[in-house]
């Protein structure tokens, strides 16, 4: 196994370890997918959680405002990201549109004043489109030409005390502006 393989075989597991199966709420889908539309969002998804478990928060991400919070050892908060909405989503969360600017501020509101975020930042849509190619630009085959900028969202990433998770997911899993809630690798 490669680098990034080991590192979604851990996240895996540590989703694994931290949530149930009664967790998770059932999917919000009805129809159908063709067979052909689902490589470049599973390429996408696979590269999103790639991403995340190598460190999304490098350079250029923008913190949402918590002043009075202080970043947390990885051993005291896990790190969980919300994946925002884009066209390219088919759930019924996101019906096919990109997240609004107010559901962006709605939800930066709701994070900054819950007591389980210890931490948080927004990565920005292009700037994780950045992380993604320079992550992926030499993987075979190459996945950035099913892979295009629109299909990578915007999203905010937030360290949650252990204890928090179960519920943090569950609160912010099916807000408007959120296509779905991942916990980052150990």
């Amino acid at each position: 196994m490669n680098t990034t393989e080991e590192r979604l075989v851990d996240a895996l597991r540590s989703v694994g370890d931290t949530v149930s199966p009664e967790d998770v709420p059932p999917p919000r889908f009805t129809e159908r997918r063709r067979a052909g539309a689902r490589r470049p969002v599973l390429i996408a998804a696979a590269a999103a959680a790639a991403v995340i478990a190598g460190g999304a928060v490098a350079g250029g991400v923008l913190p949402s405002g918590h002043k009075d919070r202080r970043p947390v050892a990885a051993s005291t908060g896990v790190r969980v990201a919300l994946f925002l909405c884009t066209r390219q989503n088919r759930n019924d969360n996101c019906a096919g549109r990109d997240v609004t600017e107010r559901q962006k501020a709605d939800l930066n509101a709701s994070l900054d004043t819950d007591r389980r975020v210890r931490d948080v930042v927004y990565v920005t849509k292009e700037r994780h489109w950045e992380q993604f190619r320079a992550r992926f630009k030499n993987t075979r085959p190459p996945a950035l030409p099913t892979t295009s900028p629109e299909s990578i969202p915007p999203m905010f990433i937030a360290t949650v005390g252990r204890a928090d998770v179960k519920a943090f997911m569950q609160f912010y899993l099916g807000r408007p502006g959120v296509d779905t809630v991942v916990i980052e690798g150990r």
